[in-house]
């Protein structure tokens, strides 16, 4: 019975609309040559992100987990895209390394806190945090920029790089605050 259980928390309707970024950004890349499909499915995915959490609190699925599924999705589906403009060269391999600045910081991050003797009084305080959720807006511009094929990228690749650096260190503050146990 304790499984079955286990098995509920893990397949809620909120890991499945995170984990359902993944093959949008795939469904998205195959139907690239038809902008209104492309469109239609990065649409979707950046809708899963928008609805899944406040699903969870409205349902009480809340759960680490959950929120280790969705910042994964969204750093996944953002890769799979931003690969996708550099394999097309409309993205030079240093603008994608500069629009996931955050992401490879996190990654870094993640394996710190996994390793630290104290993870779990961070582990159980996983949240987005609203510079690192700009941050995505303007990864979601930038893709959409640079797949519309619209001039002067910079607009948007450079002040999303800068949210980026600023939402890196917003999360390695909170990180560090709550791992020497100042965190509420």
């Amino acid at each position: 019975m304790k499984k079955k259980a286990a098995v509920k928390r893990v397949f809620t309707l909120t890991n499945l609309l995170a984990v359902s970024r993944i093959p949008l950004a795939i469904a998205a890349v195959i139907a690239y040559p038809n902008m209104l499909i492309f469109c239609i499915f990065v649409a979707l995915a950046l809708f899963t992100d928008i609805i899944d959490g406040p699903i969870a609190r409205r349902t009480g699925t809340v759960s680490t987990l959950g929120a280790i599924l969705d910042g994964l999705s969204d750093k996944l589906f953002f890769f799979i895209l931003l690969l996708f403009l550099v394999i097309l060269a409309k993205l030079q391999v240093w603008q994608m390394l500069l629009l996931i600045i955050q992401d490879l910081w996190m990654a870094v991050l993640a394996v710190y806190v996994l390793l630290h003797p104290r993870r779990q009084m961070i582990i159980s305080k996983v949240q987005a945090r609203p510079l690192g959720k700009l941050t995505s807006i303007g990864q979601s511009a930038a893709v959409f920029w640079l797949y519309l094929g619209w001039p002067y990228f910079v607009c948007v690749l450079y002040p999303t790089v800068v949210m980026a650096v600023f939402a890196a260190a917003d999360y390695t503050l909170f990180v560090r605050k709550h791992l020497a146990g100042k965190g509420q």
